[in-house]
């Protein structure tokens, strides 16, 4: 009865994901459509390089964070909340580092790579810095449900985050 109870949490967990991945990936499609007919192929070029420059400073200041809570978390080396202390403290100093570093990005010659033309402005720091908070945050999030073996959260959360950046950016670039 036991193994029964297993396989049958395992279909609902199988199904439920899918469902959610499969919503979020038709989501994201529609997304990417409506921004190209929003922005046209120029504008949709550089919105990719503002994101693209997201994606990797997510990449280079995430400090591998995820990885490091579900190791801990499972091995019950470290004190939780410490340890989401510690998270939130990293990526509240990356925040800190990376608003110097935008804001300077004219001086030091790195606007042209980050931000496309137009749009390194206090406004778009701010919205980049923002976005890599979220992001950051949710990842931390989501590696903490994950090593919980909370699986179906991080789905919802992930759907539920595609969904508002879906409204945002329509209602950014329609009003």
């Amino acid at each position: 009865q036991g193994i029964d109870n297993m396989n049958k949490l395992i279909k609902k967990y199988v199904y439920t994901s899918s469902f959610v991945h499969t919503v979020n990936v038709v989501i994201n499609f529609l997304y990417s459509l409506i921004i190209v007919r929003l922005l046209g192929a120029a504008g949709y070029g550089e919105y990719s390089v503002f994101y693209n420059s997201l994606a990797f400073t997510v990449l280079l200041l995430g400090l591998n964070l995820p990885s490091v809570i579900t190791f801990f978390i499972t091995n019950k080396k470290v004190n939780q909340g410490r340890l989401l202390t510690f998270c939130m403290l990293a990526t509240l100093s990356c925040v800190f580092l990376l608003i110097l570093a935008l804001s300077n990005s004219d001086n030091w010659g790195f606007a042209a790579n980050i931000f496309p033309k137009g749009m390194n402005s206090p406004l778009w720091v701010f919205f980049f810095c923002a976005e890599f908070f979220l992001l950051q945050t949710s990842l931390i999030f989501i590696a903490f449900l994950n090593a919980h073996k909370i699986f179906i959260g991080p789905a919802l959360f992930s759907l539920a985050v595609n969904i508002a950046l879906v409204a945002f950016w329509i209602l950014y670039l329609s009003g």
